[in-house]
């Protein structure tokens, strides 16, 4: 199943007052985001820019998930894997 959330660029917000309803449609979405994200093992994102990317990719290194990023552009298209972190030896964690 897929689902499609807006993600706004950092800095942009909603282009509405504080606590508007575009305000909380991004927090709700936020949420529903993390939420999807701890209940699965991998991410998979199909998105168009590095600025879609960020806040699924910060939040699945939050929850320890394994991220597959599809890339799109005009013409060309990019396979990303970031990594998880896992203990080493020592009970020290280390990118994967």
């Amino acid at each position: 199943t897929g689902y499609s959330i807006r993600v706004p660029m950092p800095g942009h917000g909603s282009g509405g007052d504080v606590g508007s309803k575009a305000d909380t449609a991004i927090v709700e979405a936020a949420v529903r985001l993390g939420n999807l994200i701890a209940e699965h093992d991998i991410v998979f994102l199909l998105t168009d820019t590095r600025e879609s990317r960020w806040l699924p990719s910060l939040l699945a290194l939050h929850h320890n998930r394994l991220v597959i990023n599809s890339a799109l552009g005009f013409d060309t298209y990019l396979v990303m894997r970031h990594g998880v972190r896992r203990p080493n030896s020592d009970g020290e964690t280390t990118q994967s």
